[in-house]
């Protein structure tokens, strides 16, 4: 079994104050070493890494720095969209980490999503309405992670509700499912 962080809703870029500046730079710094000190295999951050999609140039130098450092160590970061990092136009410094190789996005689409949208341009070949995930293994561990971003105005909700379970229940070996959103009850 994998040994791995999660660590939510970090909301990077969020204080204006200069003092909690500094706090919330020094908390993320900290939860970032400790990953690295205790040697994780990898971690999963499932949205609102940063306040915006674009935040100030401070908060991205540092934010580079530590994902470097994370990087160098061995540990891969698996990462996606929340509602305040999303961009509908992948316009957002998540992009720009997965593009330096820092961090891996896991929301990919194997098909869909239905109803319109946006997609990687795959579409629903089998016409039945269900969105289908493809997962990012894990080299290392082996472990599979398949996730969607969180959206505005509810729409990852609708699409999570549009999941074909079949196709990701029946992916074998260790797999974990990173969703941004949160729902009232559980839905099988």
């Amino acid at each position: 079994m994998p040994r791995f962080a999660h660590i939510a809703d970090v909301h990077l870029g969020f204080q204006r104050d200069e003092a909690l500046q500094e706090v919330e730079k020094r908390v993320f710094e900290s939860v970032m070493q400790e990953c690295i000190d205790r040697r994780v295999d990898f971690v999963v951050i499932p949205g609102d890494l940063f306040h915006v999609n674009i935040p100030e140039m401070r908060v991205q130098k540092y934010a580079f720095a530590k994902f470097r450092e994370v990087h160098e160590a061995g540990i891969p970061v698996y990462v996606v969209y929340g509602s305040h990092d999303f961009s509908p136009v992948r316009n957002s410094v998540i992009d720009l980490l997965a593009a330096t190789g820092y961090i891996t996005k896991v929301s990919v689409l194997a098909a869909g999503p239905p109803q319109g949208g946006a997609s990687d341009g795959d579409e629903d070949e089998d016409g039945d309405g269900l969105m289908r995930l493809g997962f990012v293994t894990d080299p290392r561990t082996g472990a599979k992670l398949a996730g969607l971003p969180g959206l505005k105005s509810g729409v990852d909700e609708k699409y999570y509700d549009q999941l074909d379970r079949d196709s990701l229940a029946a992916e074998p070996g260790f797999k974990i499912f990173v969703f941004h959103g949160g729902y009232s009850e559980l839905r099988t």
